[in-house]
């Protein structure tokens, strides 16, 4: 068992010190999504501190927003970075890739906030409301995908750990997603099977609602290993001079 936890620890920080990344902050990165779901676990079960954290889990409370401005950051990151890949070889290709999952960033962060309805209180339009199961001025919450959340953290827990199985691939290594993001794939498949289990299986009250008040934190390490990987794939691109040089 130790012999494979140490390559998994070499396999984790080699990636990252391919990043220029030193492998100290490379495994505090890995380990990040463990300490916030130990943290938030504890917080929760404690009697004393579970109305604290649930109200951190809150509508536009630190985890919300931090979802919000990972996704953001996020895009930036990645439209800045697919605007400067230079278009020798696949670039191209690449560039189309890093752009798209970029856009997709910013349009989930806008569904975070309602489009900016939750700060500027303006109406929902009237076909919107009818179909939508909040009256919010977003597309998650319509009949039909509204409750359906633990589903797409199930398929970006798998897609991340697809993403990198691809560095085994060297024609998809430069975008692929770091071994270091593996740790939060599986925490965030984890949490959303286990939520998706009380969906149709009660464990008892407490638990169930405390996992209903956890999808909030579960999109948060979404948002975060998502900015982590544009940021990453910048970083790599860097490193193997696959990028225009700002004058």
């Amino acid at each position: 068992m130790a012999p494979l936890f140490s390559k998994l620890c070499g396999c984790v920080s080699g990636d990252f010190e391919r990043c220029g990344i030193s492998k100290t902050v490379g495994l505090r990165l890995a380990l990040l999504p463990v300490f916030l779901i130990a943290s938030f676990g504890v917080f929760m079960a404690l009697p004393a501190t579970r109305s604290t954290a649930v109200l951190m889990l809150q509508e536009n409370y630190p985890v919300e927003l931090l979802t919000m401005i990972f996704l953001f950051w996020g895009s930036l990151v990645g439209m800045r970075l697919a605007s400067r890949i230079k278009p020798e070889h696949k670039g191209r290709m690449v560039r189309l890739v890093v752009a798209g999952f970029s856009v997709g960033l910013f349009v989930v962060g806008m569904e975070e906030i309602a489009w900016g309805q939750q700060f500027f209180r303006f109406k929902t339009p009237a076909l919107l409301e009818a179909v939508n199961v909040q009256g919010e001025f977003t597309l998650h919450n319509i009949e039909g995908l509204q409750g359906r959340s633990e589903l797409f953290h199930l398929l970006f827990a798998v897609g991340g750990l697809i993403g990198v199985g691809l560095n085994t691939l060297p024609q998809f290594r430069p975008i692929s997603a770091s071994p270091g993001l593996g740790p939060f794939f599986i925490c965030i498949l984890a949490l959303a099977g286990v939520d998706l289990y009380t969906d149709h299986f009660s464990v008892n009250f407490t638990f169930d609602r405390g996992m209903r008040w956890m999808s909030e934190l579960v999109e948060m390490l979404i948002a975060l290993a998502a900015l982590l990987h544009v940021w990453l794939v910048s970083k790599r691109f860097e490193m193997a001079r696959m990028i225009r040089t700002e004058t």
